[in-house]
């Protein structure tokens, strides 16, 4: 699975290291600001390094539980049979997780979403699919086949190089619940 080109990765997949990389800019300054008191004595320079401290204490914790959450299910790729999805045609998709006997889901989500970045409400659902899935194992991990529709009228917008403020996007996702907590993946 992981030698395939034009496959998809969760949004997840990065957001966990993002917040883990400001925690430990965060622990750059607590180690220069604490370099800064113990050379020189200041209680004001101790309570903005013990502020700093905090900040990179709760940035972590965040960041390991959106870590501990990913890694749950790995990064779940999306394949999808052809390159790109073909409007108002059905393509056949498949998301792998690497956690065998997985059938927690039975349905995904699919949302077409505008946003408008100059509006006040940014995000509005143009429309919304349930498609039900089929797991199936395969090797260590489960495959969940279904098929994508998209509508005609609704392109998405090209991710690079956008200058309108006015963008369509589409979702993909399923919830799930594991140990007393629902989990979400887009």
């Amino acid at each position: 699975m992981s030698g395939q080109s034009g496959l998809i990765y969760s949004n997840e997949k990065n957001s966990a290291k993002w917040i883990l990389g400001l925690a430990f800019v965060q622990l750059i300054a607590v180690l220069t600001l604490l370099y800064m008191v113990w050379t020189s004595w200041s209680f004001e320079i101790f309570v903005v390094a013990l502020g700093f401290l905090l900040m990179f204490l709760v940035l972590f914790c965040i960041g390991k539980y959106h870590h501990n959450l990913f890694q749950a299910l790995g990064e779940t790729p999306l394949l999808l049979e052809s390159e790109h999805c073909v409007c108002s045609e059905r393509t056949k998709a498949t998301i792998f997780v690497s956690q065998r006997d997985f059938s927690r889901v039975s349905s995904l989500k699919f949302r077409c979403m505008r946003e408008d970045k100059s509006q006040t409400t940014r995000t509005e659902v143009l429309y919304e699919y349930h498609y039900t899935v089929e797991p199936a194992n395969e090797g260590d991990g489960t495959r969940l086949e279904f098929e994508i529709e998209t509508q005609a009228q609704d392109p998405a917008t090209s991710r690079l190089f956008t200058t309108s403020a006015v963008r369509i996007r589409w979702e993909l996702s399923f919830e799930y619940v594991e140990k007393m907590e629902r989990i979400r993946r887009t």
